[in-house]
């Protein structure tokens, strides 16, 4: 092997190294952005479930004092459809819930 084949392939070999470790380093940036967005996601589910549950309680308790009223509570969408109907409604116009979410207004 003569001196300048000698020389380009030790250039070869050099430059392959430099961008094998661009490569390398470049991974790695990669792997410690994945990390760090999959721990803000964690992070942001944790909270979006901490949010649903207490949204959940919150709905609980304000249809449990709904359904408590003595006056009787009709809601209405503005498609007409009646989407609240407490059991006072259903006392006074003898209809039961279910049947009333079927109407429409």
């Amino acid at each position: 092997m003569s001196a300048q084949s000698v020389d380009n392939l030790a250039e070869v070999l050099r430059t392959f190294n430099e961008s094998t470790i661009r490569l390398q380093q470049a991974y790695d940036a990669l792997q410690q952005k994945f990390g760090a967005l999959n721990r803000k996601l964690e992070e942001t589910n944790r909270e979006l479930s901490r949010k649903i549950t207490e949204i959940s309680e919150i709905k609980e308790y304000l249809n449990s004092i709904l359904q408590s009223v003595t006056n009787g509570v009709v809601a209405i969408n503005l498609a007409g459809e009646i989407t609240t109907f407490n059991t006072a409604a259903e006392r006074i116009t003898g209809l039961q819930a279910d049947e009333s979410n079927r109407a429409q207004v």
